[in-house]
């Protein structure tokens, strides 16, 4: 008798200390490694993934549904009855071909405005779309406010390079010239000088003050893009994934310490 009792107690503390770990062992994880928050929720309802985006829908549906679209459906029993919901959408880099041509239109113009050739607008092009994903954490700034990382890391370079004040200074002394212009040939006019009027147009050339900071901006912007591309890489991500409101995704959420400073673009 007292021998079945030390092995029953045995068994039962085999049960106790093996079970939970079994059973986590076999719940699947519902991304593939690597996921980080989207958000500042906690828990997170949003997350971002350097995979692409084929390869985190072909993951998502070996283990949780099959997708419509963007909609992951994942379907269950709850309390004995069907029920089917929208467990996740996927957003991703699969731009259409007449977006992409658009936005390596602005590119191209940056280099054209910054006095670049062709070929080199072609090259960083062709390395920001091919090197930086479209989605970036939200983290907080030095202010504490929450913005994307892009933000971050964009007005980093442009103070090391020391461009926000030089534009902010071009900008308030065209400011300055214009509406010293506009005195002088509203007092031109109200004494009945339209010549003098029309020479202070002539002369003040605003058009050609204009294109020049246009094209320094441009040059300083071009720099900022360069300096900030491996930067930019590091801290993007390719898919973006919004969980829904289903409770029949049959997997395991990652583990998050302190969701607060991440978030996505």
């Amino acid at each position: 008798m007292a021998k079945w009792i030390v092995v029953s107690c045995a068994l039962l503390l085999v049960v106790l200390v093996a079970g939970p770990w079994t059973a986590v062992a076999e719940e699947r994880a519902c991304f593939p490694a690597g996921a980080v928050p989207g958000g500042p929720e906690s828990p997170p309802r949003s997350w971002l993934f350097k995979a692409k985006a084929v390869d985190v829908r072909r993951y998502l549906a070996s283990i949780a549904g099959r997708w419509e679209g963007d909609t992951l459906i994942v379907s269950c029993a709850i309390q004995g009855r069907a029920y089917e919901g929208t467990g996740a959408t996927i957003g991703g880099d699969d731009l259409d071909d007449e977006t992409q041509r658009k936005a390596k239109a602005v590119f191209l113009k940056l280099a054209e405005d910054a006095g670049r050739s062709p070929e080199e607008g072609e090259a960083i092009t062709n390395r920001y779309f091919s090197t930086v994903g479209s989605f970036f954490r939200i983290v907080r700034n030095e202010e504490g406010e929450e913005v994307s990382e892009y933000d971050v890391i964009m007005t980093k370079h442009e103070r090391e390079l020391g461009v926000a004040k030089s534009i902010d200074s071009d900008a308030g002394k065209l400011q300055v010239s214009a509406g010293a212009l506009e005195a002088k040939i509203k007092a031109a006019v109200s004494a009945g000088n339209i010549a003098e009027a029309q020479r202070l147009v002539t002369e003040a050339q605003l058009g050609a003050k204009v294109d020049a900071i246009v094209k320094k901006n441009a040059r300083q912007k071009w720099a900022v893009l360069k300096a900030s591309l491996p930067d930019l890489a590091a801290a993007s991500y390719w898919t973006s994934i919004a969980l829904g409101q289903s409770f029949c995704l049959p997997c395991k959420l990652p583990e998050v310490a302190n969701s607060a400073d991440s978030g996505g673009r």
